[in-house]
């Protein structure tokens, strides 16, 4: 998976659990579109369209979870970071 962004059926539904709780998304729509597209690899707009959401909710949420999985990432990198230089806090 490319570090920084999500990629269509790349995203493990044990990570798309994960993610999801770093969120406030309580819409059910919201949640299955995002795991439509992310987890099960459905095109974004059949994703959305089969889930009654619109294309700007799909997309407003989708880049709420890159961020969350950019964030993630950056914190794996400095954590790596921090062991191979025997520092450990």
């Amino acid at each position: 998976m490319e570090v920084g962004r999500l990629l269509q059926g790349q995203v493990s539904e044990k990570q798309f659990q994960c993610l999801l709780r770093f969120t406030k998304f309580n819409s059910e729509k919201k949640i299955d579109a995002l795991r439509a597209y992310l987890v099960s690899g459905y095109h974004m707009a059949f994703a959305y369209t089969s889930n009654d959401l619109s294309a700007q909710k799909f997309h407003e949420a989708l880049a709420v979870l890159n961020e969350k999985w950019s964030i993630h990432q950056d914190l794996i990198d400095a954590t790596n970071e921090l062991s191979s230089c025997g520092q450990h806090r």
